[in-house]
C-alpha cells in the first residue's frame, strides 16, 4: 500500500514539474492556421476542399502548406504556417478562407495549433 502512495506521489511531482524546453518546443511546433475537412460519415466536401486548393494555387501560389491526411473517408487537414505573410496579411488570408469555404459544414479552422500527425 505504501508503495502504491508513493508511486503516486511520486507520478504527480514529475507531471507537476514543468520542462521549458518542451512548452518552447511545442509553441515552435504550431501551426499558424489548419483547414480541417472532416467527415461525419459520408465523406468530406470535396467541392470545398477543390475551392480551398484553387484559391491556394492562383491567389496565394507562394504560401506553402502540409496537406495531412487522418481519416478512412478522406478526411485531411491543410496546416499552414503563413510564415510568407505578415500578421496583418495572415488575418486577411483568414478572413477570406472562412468566407471562401461558409456554406461547408464539414470544415473546421484552428489557429495557433500543432497541426496532427498523419494516421
Amino acid at each position: 500500500m505504501i508503495r502504491i502512495i508513493l508511486g503516486a506521489m511520486s507520478l504527480q511531482i514529475l507531471l507537476s514539474c514543468s520542462n521549458p524546453n518542451l512548452n518552447s518546443k511545442a509553441e515552435q511546433n504550431k501551426t499558424r492556421f489548419i483547414v480541417s475537412f472532416f467527415s461525419p460519415g459520408n465523406g468530406i466536401d470535396k467541392e470545398a476542399r477543390s475551392s480551398l486548393l484553387n484559391f491556394l494555387k492562383k491567389d496565394y501560389p507562394s504560401i506553402t502548406y502540409n496537406e495531412v491526411a487522418w481519416g478512412r473517408e478522406g478526411e485531411k487537414d491543410y496546416c499552414l504556417t503563413l510564415d510568407e505573410l505578415k500578421s496583418k496579411e495572415q488575418l486577411e488570408f483568414i478572413r477570406k478562407v472562412k468566407e471562401l469555404l461558409k456554406n461547408s459544414e464539414k470544415v473546421n479552422y484552428y489557429e495557433n495549433r500543432v497541426c496532427r500527425k498523419p494516421k
